[in-house]
């Protein structure tokens, strides 16, 4: 079993991995002091800092590197002007 999850993991960070360098329309979830969380076009888990945003918003960002283990791997992004 442990061997299938090791498996689907990988599978999971090589999708994540093929965003890198791409642009993504990202919803905000959650705001903590400077930086937004939520999910992009495809569902992917986005982080970016940010400041003045609200809950809700949209925002455009470039996705540059896979970051976190295991269950909260995510992306990191740069907010585009």
């Amino acid at each position: 079993m442990s061997i299938l999850l090791n498996t689907l993991f990988e599978n999971k960070l090589n999708y994540f991995k093929t965003f890198i360098g791409k642009t993504q329309e990202v919803l905000v979830e959650k705001i903590a002091p400077g930086i937004a969380s939520g999910y992009g076009q495809h569902y992917i888990p986005v982080r970016f800092e940010i400041t003045g945003t609200q809950k809700n918003t949209i925002h455009t960002v470039k996705l540059t590197e896979l970051c976190g283990s295991d269950e909260d791997c995510y992306l990191l992004g740069e907010l585009i002007i």
